[in-house]
């Protein structure tokens, strides 16, 4: 009896296990425009924050804005988020209003040829402020404080348009006017007339009175 040995093959499938992690890009890019970190402008102003953003993808504001360009006027940090299939970067601005210090109660007397004539106003809000006196013939003075006091000797008589600029640390100004008038001083031209002793003695006089003087 003959004996046979029946192989059957074995199929033997060799596999590669290969595993697929999502890429996370960092070719992705936000920025605010204006960049810089922190942004000061005077009260009233607006600013308008432009998203620049590398791909496109969708934008979010902290604001809730999904528009890439928004426009801020008050005191805030404002962050701008891209989210993309591969990416999620944030840009931040921190953005400050300066309160813009006001002129009060500017005002100047009147004086005569000679005299000294006075100014005086009244700031309020910012201590900071800068004070520039621009006395409208050619002379300019600068103080600091919230209260100017100050006094200018003109040469000349005649009206003088004064300008008061204040301005503070962020830049933010104000400015106020008002007119100097300066006064010229008459002029007396006194005639006695000789005479004889115990006869009448006449006197007259004349007065030029400078334009704008009042000499009644």
């Amino acid at each position: 009896m003959d004996k046979h040995l029946t192989i059957n093959p074995v199929i033997v499938a060799l596999f590669t296990l290969v595993s697929i992690v999502p890429a996370f890009s960092q070719d992705c890019n936000v920025q605010i425009s204006p960049g810089t970190p922190d942004t000061t402008l005077c009260s009233g102003d607006t600013l308008q924050l432009t998203a620049v953003a590398e791909p496109g993808g969708m934008l979010i504001w902290s604001t809730g804005s999904m528009d890439s360009v928004i426009n801020v006027s008050t005191d805030g940090t404002y962050i701008v988020t891209l989210n993309t299939d591969t990416c999620s970067i944030s840009d931040t601005v921190h953005v400050t209003f300066s309160p813009i210090p006001e002129i009060l109660d500017l005002s100047s007397s009147t004086s005569c040829e000679g005299d000294s004539t006075f100014f005086t106003a009244a700031l309020q809000v910012d201590t900071s402020a800068i004070i520039t006196w621009d006395f409208g013939d050619g002379d300019e003075a600068e103080q600091h404080g919230l209260t100017a006091e100050i006094s200018h000797l003109y040469d000349e008589a005649g009206t003088y348009d004064v300008t008061l600029t204040a301005m503070n640390s962020a830049g933010c100004r104000s400015v106020d006017s008002v007119s100097a008038v300066v006064l010229g001083v008459p002029e007396v031209a006194l005639n006695v007339e000789d005479n004889c002793f115990q006869d009448t003695t006449f006197f007259s006089y004349a007065i030029n009175c400078p334009t704008g003087s009042d000499c009644t």
